[in-house]
């Protein structure tokens, strides 16, 4: 695997999500942190969300308010947090460009607020072009707080005519409410569909879509792959 390296500029992320890849650790959990297209892709489907019975009390609690991009690089400095899990996928590079597709539009936080002390209690990040969508990453300063964050983010996106969130990975941990893997053949022709579609987190924002000299290359990019992996297939 050629390693492309994660770095700062903004269309170069659009470009690599958008080609179906993911920044994560090239041998999965250790080493250098670059591009990555694994055999299958983590997704959430928007259609079914299955949240456990003993969860909903933390998604529909009235403890948290659910808000948007008001504290986006606090959020995601608090995902690359390495003292959490240890070594991060979340590199400083990625960090400033994601604060500047935040500012493009491309980028969003989705935080859960305490709704008594106003103050940050968790959240999660993603990366958007037109219907795509990802929740990348989490973080958690009160019990419960990032259940919520997250539940009420798939639901809160699903109303908005989003039909999956790109996951990346299927979490091993409690906040998975119906995360599956499909090939990534599968889903770069869902990637395909949604990339097109013009939709907002929120009422009176622009749809952020694929930057116009990105979005005219991407099928000669595809082309290209295809050809390369039938030649593979043929060998």
């Amino acid at each position: 695997m050629r390693l492309v390296r994660v770095g700062s500029d903004p269309f170069h992320i659009l470009w690599q999500y958008a080609n179906g890849r993911m920044p994560d650790f090239v041998n999965k959990e250790d080493g250098p942190v670059g591009w990555v297209r694994w055999s299958h892709r983590g997704i959430q489907p928007l259609d079914d969300i299955q949240i456990p019975p003993t969860q909903r009390r933390y998604v529909h609690s009235k403890r948290f308010v659910l808000k948007f991009n008001q504290r986006f690089e606090e959020v995601v400095r608090a995902t690359a947090d390495s003292n959490r899990f240890g070594k991060t996928w979340i590199t400083p590079e990625l960090i400033e460009g994601l604060i500047q597709l935040n500012k493009m539009g491309h980028a969003h936080s989705f935080e859960a607020w305490d709704a008594e002390s106003d103050q940050l209690a968790g959240g999660l990040w993603g990366v958007q072009s037109g219907a795509f969508i990802t929740a990348s990453s989490m973080f958690n300063r009160a019990s419960n707080a990032t259940k919520h964050a997250y539940g009420q983010t798939l639901l809160h996106l699903k109303s908005r005519g989003f039909s999956f969130v790109d996951t990346g990975m299927v979490p091993d941990h409690l906040v998975n409410y119906g995360s599956r893997y499909v090939p990534s053949w599968r889903f770069e022709e869902m990637l395909n569909g949604v990339l097109r579609q013009p939709l907002t987190i929120a009422d009176g924002l622009p749809a952020p879509l694929l930057p116009a000299n990105l979005r005219y290359v991407l099928p000669f990019a595809r082309g290209i792959r295809a050809v390369g992996r039938r030649l593979r297939l043929s060998r």
